[in-house]
C-alpha cells in the first residue's frame, strides 16, 4: 500500500481510501443499529487507527474535517432530520401554528392543575 491509495482529508491530519478486499465490511461506526442502521462500509478513514465506515460516516467524517460540526463531530441524520421538520414546518404553517397553540394550551392547563385551587384561579383568571 503506498501513499497515493489515501486522500487527505480537510483537516489535514485524515485520510480515506475506498474499501478493498480484506477490510472490515460493516461500519465500525455502528454503534445503535436499531436506530439508524448503516450500510455497507464504502470506504476506510484512517487517524489514529483505521476504520471501515458506511456512506453515512464518511460524509460526517469530510463534513468535520473541514469544520463542520462540534468537537464530538457532525450527526448527519440530526442535520437532515432538522432540515426535514423545517421544510415542513414551512409547507404546513397554519397546521403547524394551530398545533402550537393546543400543545401550549395543554402543557399550561397540566402545569396548572398541579398548582394549589386558589393559586391557580388567580393565574388563570
Amino acid at each position: 500500500m503506498t501513499a497515493l491509495d489515501w486522500t487527505i482529508l480537510p483537516n489535514g491530519k485524515s485520510a480515506v481510501r475506498p474499501i478493498r478486499q480484506g477490510d472490515r465490511v460493516a461500519c465500525a461506526l455502528a454503534t445503535m443499529q436499531k436506530i439508524t442502521a448503516c450500510d455497507a462500509s464504502v470506504a476506510v478513514v484512517r487517524e489514529k487507527t483505521d476504520r471501515s465506515v458506511c456512506p453515512r460516516h464518511l460524509a460526517e467524517y469530510v463534513l468535520k474535517s473541514a469544520g463542520m460540526g462540534n468537537r464530538w463531530g457532525l450527526n448527519l441524520r440530526e442535520v437532515v432530520t432538522a432540515q426535514a421538520k423545517q421544510t415542513l414546518v414551512e409547507m404546513y404553517a397554519g397546521e403547524f401554528e394551530v398545533l402550537m397553540t393546543e400543545g401550549m394550551a395543554e402543557a399550561q392547563e397540566s402545569a396548572f392543575g398541579m398548582l394549589p385551587d386558589e393559586l391557580r384561579k388567580a393565574v388563570t383568571a
